[in-house]
């Protein structure tokens, strides 16, 4: 591979014409239809189509190495797993993708989309205007080819362009360029964070690569009627997602996603710190940013909710059972005391034999293989002997039907709580993005609470995380011993955790200790991707080196 000479200007064809959006019938086997090229491409060696798909889908496979005319253009192909997991998509996937097509085609049309944000109602008038003969082709696309630097390795790009910004001139050039989306209107404030964390981070990379300049979302409801539209410039996307690229919520770190001391400490509107009870062994009370539009949401005082939970956290936090269930409360407050420094306890709560206690709600731990509840406090855990919450957490709560089946409550995706204020029977509340009795089954948004995804990033069409390099797992929480990457290069992985060198620390070993010299701290951060093209955003551009570098690597070792 080493001794294949270069792409030539030349071999890379050019079309000129103005152009409409298009599907390609068979990506990578015929040539590409460029609507322009820059003259950069020069000395360029690799060609790689749907760019897109390499950057966000991890199980994606270059099945396909091929070299024509000096270029060498590599072949994305899916995996059948990938094609079995899209066969019985849900009704409401089918219809968002359904509604993306139609907004393309009709923004397309004559009367072109608007520039400005600008509520939009009704249809179009019956004079005619907004009609054409040319509509989407589904069996071709148009494309463009962009030239880029990324840590240090040079790479073409090849993508599908939606449409231009036909001004009246003839000028298509990628200043032009227009990228097409559509979005559920924004409607509460965690849909807004959705969106400005996870999604306009997927149109930035999609379109940053490429240089497309403006991106037109289209908001709709739920019947799918376009309300709003909504001109960003790409440029601009990072200072939205910028604010939300701390780890979950908070001010936490990648090992302990939405940690926090107190609300403030929650980066986002609408979220709350929550606090868990645990006496287990190296750990200790522990508090996290949990998403409250409403009391009932978290559990805490008179109401039972969700509790914090530690799935993609460090061990031995990972193995928390969260549990919201009543704890002794030392004064209630009554109407005619409401002046006292006690507290708002449950209503109507009753012990085993009916009579009235003084409890509230709170969030502790359960030790599924000791059946201990692990309040740590005297008082609380002859509560729960009386109350036999033991038996009540496991017989409702924990699924032991199957071998496969997780140790912890909820399958570690939940909370067990009451079905009802005052109640002693239990259930989980699953997560957001989990279901089922016992919080096993991913549905959708399966990354929009905290604590999803670990390091990795969630991808809201496909509804998975997004593993870095060197990790692996529904969570992104364990490392992969095939990849070089594993450990960040600083420890060895065993059973998918990692046992870090002298110096450093952390899940994914990528934390320095505090005996390691700065100096050496300052030539790491200095090692892992960037861009000669722009000053991207650290937590994206190590996103797409990683990417590029398995390509490369790929491609050499074919």
């Amino acid at each position: 591979m080493a001794q294949q000479r270069w792409c030539e200007e030349d071999d890379v064809r050019r079309d000129r014409r103005p152009f409409r959006p298009r599907r390609h019938e068979n990506p990578g086997h015929d040539e590409a239809r460029v609507a322009t090229a820059s003259a950069s491409a020069t000395g360029m060696r690799f060609v790689v189509p749907r760019a897109q798909e390499l950057l966000r889908q991890e199980r994606v496979t270059l099945s396909q190495l091929e070299k024509r005319s000096g270029c060498v253009y590599l072949d994305v192909r899916r995996t059948q797993q990938d094609i079995d997991s899209n066969r019985n998509p849900h009704e409401n996937q089918l219809r968002g993708a359904f509604a993306g097509r139609r907004f393309e085609i009709y923004s397309t049309r004559d009367n072109q989309i608007a520039s400005d944000d600008q509520e939009v109602g009704g249809n179009t008038d019956n004079t005619g205007k907004g009609k054409t003969n040319r509509q989407v082709n589904e069996d071709e696309e148009f494309c463009s080819i962009s030239a880029m630097t990324l840590g240090g390795k040079r790479l073409v790009v090849a993508a599908e362009i939606d449409c231009y910004d036909d001004d009246g001139g003839a000028n298509t050039a990628a200043n032009k360029y227009v990228e097409l989306k559509t979005f559920r209107l924004l409607q509460r404030q965690k849909d807004q964070f959705v969106f400005e964390r996870f999604k306009l981070l997927a149109f930035w990379i999609q379109s940053y690569l490429v240089g497309t300049p403006k991106i037109v979302c289209a908001f709709r409801n739920d019947s799918f009627e376009v309300r709003k539209l909504q001109t960003f410039r790409t440029t601009d996307i990072p200072g939205f997602c910028h604010k939300h690229w701390v780890s979950a919520d908070s001010s936490g770190d990648s090992d302990h996603p939405g940690i926090c001391e107190d609300t403030e400490d929650c980066t986002t509107d609408g979220y709350e710190c929550v606090a868990l009870q645990t006496t287990r062994a190296d750990t200790e009370t522990v508090k996290q940013c949990l998403p409250k539009e409403q009391d009932t949401d978290v559990c805490s005082g008179q109401y039972p909710g969700l509790c914090p939970t530690f799935s993609s956290w460090v061990s031995p936090y990972n193995q928390i059972s969260s549990v919201c269930t009543y704890k002794p409360a030392d004064e209630c407050i009554t109407g005619s005391t409401s002046g006292s420094e006690g507290v708002n306890c449950i209503s109507g709560a009753t012990d085993a034999s009916g009579e009235s206690i003084d409890v509230i709600y709170g969030c502790v731990d359960f030790d599924t293989s000791a059946l201990e509840v692990l309040f740590g406090d005297d008082d609380a855990d002859d509560l729960a002997s009386d109350l036999d919450t033991a038996s009540a957490l496991v017989d409702n709560c924990l699924d032991s039907s199957s071998s496969n089946s997780s140790s912890l409550l909820c399958s570690g995706q939940g909370t067990c709580l009451p079905d009802a204020v005052a109640s002693l029977n239990y259930t989980c509340r699953c997560n957001e993005g989990y279901n089922g009795t016992y919080c096993d089954t991913i549905e959708s948004n399966m990354c929009q609470l905290p604590g999803q995804c670990a390091t990795g990033e969630c991808n809201l069409e496909t509804n998975e995380c997004e593993c870095a390099e060197g990790t692996t797992g529904d969570q992104c929480s364990e490392c992969d011993a095939t990849s070089s990457e594993a450990c960040n290069g600083k420890g060895t992985c065993s059973n998918a955790t990692c046992t870090c060198k002298d110096g450093w620390e952390g899940l994914q070993c990528t934390k320095e200790s505090t005996k390691t010299s700065e100096s050496t701290t300052s030539s790491d951060s200095s090692s892992d991707g960037s861009s000669s093209a722009a000053p991207l955003p650290s937590r994206p551009l190590s996103y797409v080196a990683m990417a590029v570098a398995v390509i490369l690597a790929t491609a050499l070792f074919h």
